[in-house]
């Protein structure tokens, strides 16, 4: 029923764009006709009731507004969802009544009716305001004037329900492991967020929290299946992975970076990815949406990185300089990074750094343990990050 009101409504507001006195269609749907005059139409319709037009039986002529033939064009395609026609609705008419004061507001008053037959039966009236978009239509069962809007706003009937926007609810969600363990030399710290998938809200997405959903499934698609698929080929013996994991909860976000590496290799601390998850306004978050806020491009960063850059070795060089994460710790915004050092001395390794903008700060992490718990979640079994002493 909503579905056909929004179809007959948005019909309505191309006809009233398209039409005037002067250009009206000459004819329109089989069941709809455009009758000017007054029509003063009894209570309830008489079963034996002459077979003349309400518009026939106005007691004087009203000066009919210059727009009434697009307001009726409109009116007629509301009434038709709001009081569909059956097989014997052959002739379904509107007539202009005049005005008539509503919310303090004189507006043009109509009449739809329509002929059973010969019988005519009032199907409701309507009234719209003279310098707006807005339409009212009287439900006599309600003895209410109901408010139909016309517009690019939600439509809906004042009186009705109209449709509640129910907020999702993030007070229960948060980080947790779908995958902890510590096996033959192996780290797989694997993160996931949780959330209340019973509250009424998330009826609409057949109980599934969408963005959340994404992470999640980002996740299993991912890092899980790497270590799935490591630990069915990889030999124990000679081979290990490190799936390394550290959350970030506050009032406002969840956030977890996760670096990985697979053993033996050489020449690289691992990758490195962050998820960010908004609970306000429950949303899920990536680096690209930071850096369109900051106006800022991975180049951007990358030559920022070229010239902060301070060597722990004498002319080495920073290059290949890729964004894979960020955070915001107390508002402040860090985007993570993955960066070639180029030695003069040693071959070139991958590094991870922290680059904040608003500080202008480049800094080296170190890929065992990249942030100080102090600022991380405490876990219960505890993460790596937990289980070692400070950080050099």
């Amino acid at each position: 029923m909503k579905m056909k009101l929004v179809f007959a409504l948005v019909i309505a507001m191309a006809m009233l764009t398209a039409c005037s006195d002067e250009d009206v269609p000459a004819e329109s749907s089989p069941a709809v006709s455009i009758t000017s005059g007054e029509a003063t139409l009894p209570a309830e319709a008489e079963k034996d009731a002459p077979a003349e037009s309400p518009a026939s039986i106005a007691a004087e002529e009203t000066e009919w507004p210059l727009e009434t033939e697009s307001m009726i064009a409109a009116i007629l395609l509301i009434s038709q969802s709001i009081t569909p026609a059956n097989p014997e609705d052959a002739a379904r008419q509107a007539a202009y009544n005049g005005t008539e004061t509503i919310d303090g507001v004189d507006c043009h008053s109509f009449s739809v009716y329509t002929d059973l037959s010969g019988r005519y039966e009032n199907l409701g009236t309507y009234f719209k305001k003279p310098d707006e978009e807005v339409y009212y239509y009287y439900d006599a069962i309600k003895d209410s004037h109901r408010r139909i809007i016309i517009g690019d706003k939600e439509i809906f009937l004042e009186g009705d329900e109209p449709p509640v926007e129910m907020e999702i609810d993030n007070l229960e969600t948060c980080i947790g492991m779908t995958t902890q363990e510590y096996t033959g030399g192996s780290i797989a710290e694997i993160p996931i967020i949780t959330y209340d998938g019973q509250q009424a809200a998330l009826e609409e997405y057949n109980w599934k929290n969408p963005d959340i959903e994404s992470i999640n499934d980002m996740l299993k698609n991912g890092i899980q299946q790497e270590y799935n698929e490591f630990i069915t080929t990889a030999d124990p013996d000679i081979e290990t992975i490190e799936i390394r994991s550290y959350p970030f909860t506050t009032d406002d976000m969840l956030q977890v970076v996760v670096t990985h590496i697979q053993y033996p290799i050489y020449g690289t601390d691992g990758e490195l990815f962050t998820i960010n998850f908004d609970k306000v306004n429950n949303l899920a978050v990536y680096a690209e949406d930071i850096m369109a806020e900051r106006n800022l491009t991975e180049a951007d960063i990358a030559a920022s990185a070229a010239e902060l850059f301070e060597p722990e070795s004498a002319g080495a060089t920073i290059s290949n300089v890729a964004v894979k994460g960020f955070l915001i710790i107390d508002e402040a915004v860090s985007f993570l990074l993955e960066a070639n050092v180029d030695y003069l001395q040693a071959e070139t390794w991958t590094h991870f750094f922290s680059f904040s903008p608003d500080n202008g700060r480049l800094v080296q992490l170190n890929a065992e343990r990249l942030f100080d718990p102090e600022f991380l979640d405490e876990f219960d079994p505890p993460l790596s990050y937990q289980q070692t002493g400070e950080i050099e």
